[in-house]
């Protein structure tokens, strides 16, 4: 929570406050644990901190509980594995001896990128205490310091559909900037490219293997990077 107020994730103050803001609800925060990969790929463990929304779920009260779910967007980034490996396997169907490059980008703290309505923030309010002993809610408890989370919260019911939209429209433009005739990544960067790491590629003697015929199609600009401007111009400088 320390961090998330430093970052300008959450608004901190005081629980008078929180009692006399218009809409405030107040749920508890949990802990989840994950796991992750430090810089040399090795699995070690990991906590994230979690807004439990679906609290007092027997009352039918909580904001989980009044979603209306018919109206929330398809989670498409939940197919995603699926979709890379039909993706795969048509560039490997039309291009039987090239390479294919793929690159994987993470995201740190994704839902913490997307700002909410000040409406929802004022419903999506934390207690924290300042005293490390204090664990229990007490009226009479003077550390206690309330937190409006202003950022997507971990244990909202749309929020994976809310990302998946924002993502989707991320990756479209990426993907429209690849195929743009009138993108020269040399003449125009991108600031991050430089961060990119080296391309790892696997050894010759490795053979490819053919792809059967597929049960889906996808569109005609995916079966060579050599559709893609970026690269042909790569090419033209690194014969």
């Amino acid at each position: 929570m320390h961090e998330d107020v430093k970052l300008g994730y959450g608004i901190p103050i005081t629980t008078d406050c929180a009692a006399q803001l218009k809409y405030a609800e107040i749920y508890p925060v949990g802990l989840q644990h994950q796991t992750t990969i430090d810089a040399r790929g090795a699995s070690i463990p990991k906590k994230r901190v979690t807004h439990d929304l679906s609290n007092n779920r027997t009352e039918g009260k909580s904001i989980n509980q009044r979603v209306i779910e018919p109206l929330v967007p398809k989670v498409i980034f939940g197919y995603t594995l699926l979709r890379i490996c039909h993706a795969i396997h048509h560039i490997r169907y039309h291009n039987p001896s090239s390479r294919i490059l793929l690159n994987k980008v993470d995201i740190e703290k994704a839902y913490r990128r997307v700002h909410t309505s000040a409406k929802m923030a004022s419903k999506c309010i934390a207690v924290w205490f300042t005293d490390n002993d204090a664990t229990v809610p007490s009226p009479t408890n003077t550390n206690e310091i309330a937190v409006i989370m202003s950022r997507l919260p971990f244990g909202s019911l749309p929020a994976p559909a809310e990302f998946s939209q924002l993502s989707d429209v991320i990756f479209d433009l990426a993907n429209d900037l690849i195929t743009c005739e009138e993108w020269d990544p040399y003449k125009h960067p991108a600031p991050l490219a430089t961060h990119i790491p080296p391309t790892k590629r696997i050894k010759d003697s490795i053979p490819f293997v053919n792809a059967l015929d597929p049960d889906v199609t996808l569109p005609n600009n995916m079966k060579s990077t050599n559709n893609f401007p970026s690269q042909r111009r790569r090419r033209r400088a690194n014969p």
